[in-house]
């Protein structure tokens, strides 16, 4: 019993591994397609507040300014995918295509005047969706890995104030979009993922303290003086 209750961890866990990792494998592609060919494809990424630039909205997680960019939102999300897709089966993909199209959307209507490329809304999206859910289920296994992600990554709220990295082109925009995001789905599924157990002491003697003391007196009263 225990053997296959292992097993069926282990292939639940490979797989909510499988759509992240395959997310971020599409995403290396493109940047070898564009770095092979060399080509510029920032200009299918959201370009706030015109019509060609909403097509980013669909495009833009897939595109990143440089390696360094796009390593540094492959591991999170694919850490963040896999417990999207591990806590909420059943909700996953509803929640991943609300953060995906909201935050686009919500980034084209708040952006500058610029391309807003790469996947750090939907980053910020899944981990704010996660935090939320858990202070909101309270369930051990979603609260343990909230506190792994701010352990992990609590410096993402940085990624709010582009002045703290006046040297770097931060789209804080997105990152705003896809924590209001979010917070949004989290608050509209607050009934569903993982609930919280219920633990019973199957030891509990049901007697209450009252009829103990019953008991005791009934003994007292009965019992027969010794000669």
């Amino acid at each position: 019993m225990a053997s296959n209750t292992r097993r069926d961890s282990l292939k639940q866990m490979i797989a909510a591994s499988i759509f992240p990792i395959c997310i971020v494998a599409l995403m290396w592609i493109v940047k070898i397609l564009e770095t092979t060919l060399g080509e510029d494809f920032s200009e299918w990424g959201i370009y706030p507040q015109t019509l060609k630039g909403l097509r980013g909205i669909v495009f833009s997680p897939f595109l990143h300014g440089g390696w360094p960019h796009l390593a540094s939102n492959s591991v999170p999300l694919i850490m963040l995918g896999f417990g999207l897709f591990n806590f909420y089966k059943n909700k996953s993909w509803v929640v991943l295509g609300f953060i995906y199209i909201f935050s686009g959307l919500l980034t084209w209507i708040i952006g500058r005047e610029s391309y807003h490329i790469g996947a750090s809304g939907i980053v910020y999206g899944i981990a704010f969706f996660l935090l939320i859910s858990s202070l909101i289920r309270k369930e051990q296994g979603l609260s343990a890995f909230s506190m792994l992600i701010i352990f992990l990554y609590g410096s993402m709220v940085w990624g709010f104030f582009p002045q703290f990295f006046p040297k770097e082109n931060i789209s804080w925009e997105a990152h705003l979009a896809g924590a209001i995001s979010g917070v949004i789905i989290a608050i509209y599924l607050k009934n569903e993922g993982p609930k919280a157990k219920t633990y019973f002491d199957d030891e509990t003697d049901n007697t209450s303290e009252e009829e103990y003391w019953l008991i005791d007196e009934t003994k007292n009263d009965t019992e027969v003086p010794p000669n």
